[in-house]
Order: structure tokens, then C-alpha cells, then sequence
């Protein structure tokens, strides 16, 4: 069993000299998304907004405290923000839904969001295009083990602030990693919560 009692803190030999924070784009500007990942998911990728002066993505290695920055990652940009739920499956890809608009890094608007996924193995990314209703941030985003992805909750990026999403709980997101399918869900029951998440 995990053992809380006793949680060691260990500093980074280092890491005033070699941690990028004048990289990572400014919570101001929509901050970075992180999640980790690699070959023996040691690495932690933290992901930058769409501004372009920044890399795309710097990464923390946990097993030799070394960080590296990508500039260029192979096919799209990724794009995270601080708003964003990245989830991590079982074969190092992270998934970061966009639920609000945004402008691809080849000029091209995107008004209806979409899902990156952004490969920590082969350092390249894909966007798919998300499913209807899908426009929100601060959500929430759970992996089931059998590869599928369930979103719900989460606040409307062209409402006023903090405004919860119009659905809230009562219909879940499912979107299928492997077949890279969505299915909305609805919920059911007597006291399915209004809020957000």
C-alpha cells in the first residue's frame, strides 16, 4: 500500500539554472496544460498556449532531473492551457480537449474546438475535431480502463464568467480512444447536480 505517512520532499539539484520559466506562457495569456508521459512515464510535458514565442512543449524527466524544450513537434501544435483537463493513456498519448476557439499554428480557426493528441512517444500531434456541445473549459475528465474518456461539468468560454455549461451533468462526453469516436450520454437520477464541476 501507498504509505502517506511519511511523504519524502526532494529538492531539484539545479534547478534555479535550468528550469525554462521564462519559457512557459504566463497564466495571463491562458497558461500550460501538463500531464505526464514518454516510454517509462517519467516525463512530465507541460504544454503551451497558442503563443507562438514560446516552445510548444518543455518537458521535466523525473529519473535525471533534466529538462528539455520542444520548438517543433511533428504534424500540429498543441495547445494547452491551464482550463484544459489533459488525460494520459495507456500508450503515451496525452489528449487535450479545446473546448473553446482557437487558431491553429497554419492560420486555420477553429470556432467548435477540438482534441488534440499529442503522441510523448513519436513527439508529434494530431487534431480531431470534437463533438457538438463540446465548447467548455475547467471541466472535468476521467480515463476508464477501457480507453475511454468521460467529460462532464465545466464552464461555457463565451459566456460570462463562470458561468456553468448549459447541460452541466445531466449528459457526459464519451469519447473512444481507440476508435476515436464521441457518444454523448445522458445521465439520469434525482439529484443530478446543475453547477459545474
Amino acid at each position: 500500500p501507498f504509505d502517506t505517512s511519511t511523504l519524502p520532499w526532494t529538492a531539484i539539484p539545479d534547478n534555479e539554472k535550468t528550469l525554462f520559466l521564462n519559457l512557459f506562457s504566463s497564466v495571463l495569456s491562458g497558461g500550460v496544460a501538463a500531464s505526464y508521459g514518454g516510454e517509462k512515464n517519467d516525463t512530465i510535458y507541460f504544454i503551451n498556449n497558442e503563443n507562438t514565442t514560446s516552445p510548444s512543449v518543455l518537458t521535466f524527466n523525473t529519473s535525471d532531473n533534466s529538462w528539455l524544450k520542444y520548438s517543433s513537434i511533428s504534424v500540429e501544435r498543441p495547445i494547452g492551457r491551464n482550463q484544459m483537463r489533459p488525460i494520459t493513456d495507456y500508450n503515451g498519448k496525452i489528449y487535450l480537449l479545446a473546448g473553446f476557439p482557437f487558431t491553429t499554428i497554419q492560420d486555420v480557426t477553429r470556432n467548435q474546438g477540438g482534441m488534440f493528441i499529442f503522441d510523448t512517444i513519436e513527439l508529434s500531434c494530431v487534431l480531431k475535431d470534437a463533438i457538438d456541445g463540446m465548447l467548455r473549459v475547467e471541466y472535468s475528465a476521467t480515463l476508464l480502463p477501457n480507453g475511454i474518456i468521460v467529460y462532464m461539468g465545466g464552464k461555457d468560454p463565451k459566456g460570462p464568467d463562470g458561468k456553468p455549461v448549459a447541460d452541466g451533468f445531466r449528459i457526459v462526453y464519451l469519447y473512444n480512444t481507440i476508435d476515436n469516436t464521441w457518444k454523448p450520454q445522458p445521465t439520469f437520477g434525482d439529484s443530478i447536480p446543475n453547477g459545474d464541476n
